[in-house]
């Protein structure tokens, strides 16, 4: 993955300006250019990253149509997807990771990376949720909901913490 993002990065004395820092590692994308390269791992993603767990609408609705074709048998290319879709930009995002694929040193160890890089951001956003509606529970003073909330809100750190 590593090496992934060093390709991504654009000139070094002229960074562009964008939403997400230059260097900002995107599983998702990852994950998507990793489908169209091979066949099992789009198998083991679909298997692993629900639909839901795609940020990106964008991305979330190309890896559908990926998750659509793989259940129908047929094979995972750009230009059968970009037949698929109406938006533009679903068809202009699926043109450029057609174009511009990204070389991966090792693809089943940038899937593994990519997937718990996703499963920790989905982990990361559900206790923030939880901290929210138990801070809402403890200001409305309802005390065995703010106390089971906070049982959740202690596996799920539970969860996230290594080993």
């Amino acid at each position: 993955m590593k090496n992934a993002i060093k390709h991504d990065r654009g000139f070094v004395g002229n960074p562009k300006k964008t939403a997400a820092p230059p260097n900002k590692q995107n599983p998702e994308l990852y994950l998507v250019h990793l489908m169209l390269a091979d066949k099992e791992l789009a198998l083991q993603i679909k298997q692993q990253i629900t639909i839901e767990s795609f940020q990106d609408p964008d991305l979330r609705q190309i890896a559908e149509l990926f998750y659509q074709l793989i259940d129908k048998g047929c094979g995972l290319r750009v230009d059968l997807a970009i037949d698929r879709v109406d938006k533009p930009s679903i068809k202009a995002l699926l043109s450029e990771i057609g174009i511009a694929p990204i070389p991966f040193d090792n693809l089943k160890q940038t899937a593994v990376d990519c997937i718990h890089a996703m499963r920790k951001r989905s982990l990361e956003l559900k206790l923030e949720e939880l901290k929210k509606q138990r801070n809402e529970a403890l200001i409305a003073g309802e005390s065995k909901r703010f106390q089971k909330l906070q049982d959740k809100l202690s596996e799920l750190r539970m969860t996230l913490s290594p080993g």
